[in-house]
């Protein structure tokens, strides 16, 4: 199962909706907490977050992933310049590299890379 998290709700849904059309189970939710929740409740083999989003960014959001649920793999969606470094950051404290996109996104690049992730994580 995938899970997108964007606090804009018509990007979560367009994201949720090209995976779910590219035969892959997904659930959009809108914020953080929200994810958080969703995380705990279906463990997800993949998010895809956002970072930029009201009360908990999406790197912080990462960050307590990898804290809480260290097999969950995520990639993060980003348009604004000095992310990367964040993610770095982010990354080396999940102990592994983060994967990032920058936005526009175009559907074939996150089909891409989506199927890319779960690939490397099926060991295929």
């Amino acid at each position: 199962m995938i899970l997108v998290v964007d606090d804009e709700h018509a990007i979560a849904d367009t994201l949720s909706l090209i995976l779910a059309r590219a035969g892959y189970k997904s659930t959009a939710t809108y914020s953080a907490a929200e994810a958080l929740a969703a995380v705990a409740n279906h463990r997800p083999d993949l998010i895809i977050s956002d970072v930029m989003m009201p009360n908990m960014n999406g790197v912080d959001f990462a960050v307590q992933v990898c804290k809480l649920y260290p097999g969950v793999e995520i990639l993060l969606i980003s348009g604004h310049a000095g992310t990367k470094d964040l993610v770095e950051a982010a990354g080396s404290y999940c102990g592994h590299s983060l994967d990032l996109l920058t936005k526009p996104v175009l559907p074939e690049d996150m089909l891409s890379r989506v199927a890319e992730i779960l690939r490397r994580i099926s060991g295929v």
